[in-house]
């Protein structure tokens, strides 16, 4: 979002800044005043001058965090220092940076078809969710002749423009894409693309995955032609400044689907677009009805399958299952008794094809995409 110029930058601040630094120095300027104002030590004068008072009452209070309902700066890849011209360029995206090990940046102000530009790149073909770029990384490799280790997945990161107030409900947002069909052909995707936070830039790539996410996929993204959703809400536990996005889940527990057999790397690699992060409600995008992310606790497995297939929705009580073709027919119904525990079931009397799996339970319900391969 573009905002005016304040005239106010005796105090070190320009709300048209868009980096980091800029905003933590305007918060820095400001604390001072807004404790002031906070313990009554300013007197409001009786004067003409009345209405620059407030004003600057609403900057000390309240101004910051208006102008920073998403946290997350140039969230929507949109802003650069320079247009991208190759691979491994997230660093020309203003605010952020490749953690591991390297992250890719891609926007129309490229050379057309060029293997940053949009949207044809060398990753594949896609329209940005929103403005004019968007981000791209690696979620998995495939096992060769050894397993891969889990520290070649890559690892988007950027700064907030303040950091998260500890005790308050965060609200959190992206959105996803698997890449196929360019001229480095991916063959996989896979489910936990995912955001978390720390408190330190530091980084690990070495040290254990944590197997979870704030937000993640659970599910692998299968439409290369739209954008996917994760979104999630969580009580910050700590004063967070850092954001990371990328697979936290180790290999062991990941579900890959080919996704092209005729794909030149046995990879997943997704874009990722419009990253929100506020503690304001509203500001980031809510799934409505469904999910799709951490809170779910859904997982369904294997997908694709050749009939037998098991659902693990973790959770008590009834549970009404469909199974319908793109096309929105219903080809099959369960009424279920869930316990938490896995539960299995039989599609192998339908047609192989593409099928959306719609699990209904008392208050959370989920769409899950299914493929059914011919055995």
């Amino acid at each position: 979002m573009k905002c005016l110029r304040w005239p106010v930058r005796r105090m070190g601040w320009s709300a048209s800044s868009s980096h980091a630094s800029s905003f933590r120095r305007s918060a820095r300027a400001w604390r001072p005043v807004r404790q002031h104002f906070r313990s009554g030590a300013y007197l409001l004068p009786r004067s003409s001058s009345m209405k620059t008072w407030y004003i600057l009452l609403f900057l000390c209070l309240g101004g910051q965090r208006a102008f920073a309902q998403n946290l997350v700066p140039n969230g929507s890849f949109e802003e650069y220092t320079e247009c991208p011209d190759d691979w491994n360029q997230v660093t020309r995206a203003t605010g952020w940076y490749a953690l591991h090990p390297t992250v890719d940046f891609f926007h129309s102000c490229a050379a057309s078809a060029s293997s940053a530009s949009v949207p044809t790149n060398g990753a594949g073909y896609q329209q940005p969710h929103n403005g004019l770029g968007y981000s791209g990384l690696i979620t998995y490799f495939a096992p060769l002749s050894v397993p891969e280790p889990d520290d070649s997945k890559e690892v988007l990161g950027t700064t907030l423009l303040a950091s998260l107030e500890q005790g308050v409900a965060t609200y959190v947002s992206f959105w996803v894409s698997p890449a196929a069909g360019g001229a480095e052909s991916m063959k996989w995707s896979v489910e936990g693309v995912g955001l978390r936070f720390s408190t330190t830039l530091a980084f690990d790539p070495h040290a254990p995955h944590p197997n979870t996410a704030v937000a993640y996929l659970q599910t692998a993204p299968l439409d290369t032609a739209g954008w996917t959703l994760v979104s999630g809400e969580f009580v910050a536990d700590s004063s967070y400044s850092y954001v990371r996005i990328g697979n936290f889940f180790t290999n062991s527990v990941l579900h890959p689907v080919l996704i092209d057999p005729d794909g030149d790397f046995a990879y997943a690699y997704v874009y990722i677009d419009d990253v929100c992060v506020s503690q304001l409600p509203g500001v980031c995008a809510t799934l409505s009805g469904v999910e799709e992310n951490v809170n779910s606790k859904l997982h369904m497995y294997p997908n694709p399958t050749r009939g037998l297939f098991t659902i693990h929705p973790k959770l008590n009580g009834p549970l009404n299952v469909e199974l319908g073709d793109l096309s929105g027919r219903v080809c099959a119904k369960w009424l279920l008794n869930s316990t938490g525990e896995p539960l299995e079931l039989d599609v192998s009397g339908q047609s192989s094809g593409a099928y959306q799996l719609k699990v209904m339970g008392a208050n959370k319900s989920w769409i899950l995409p299914l493929l059914l391969e011919t055995p």
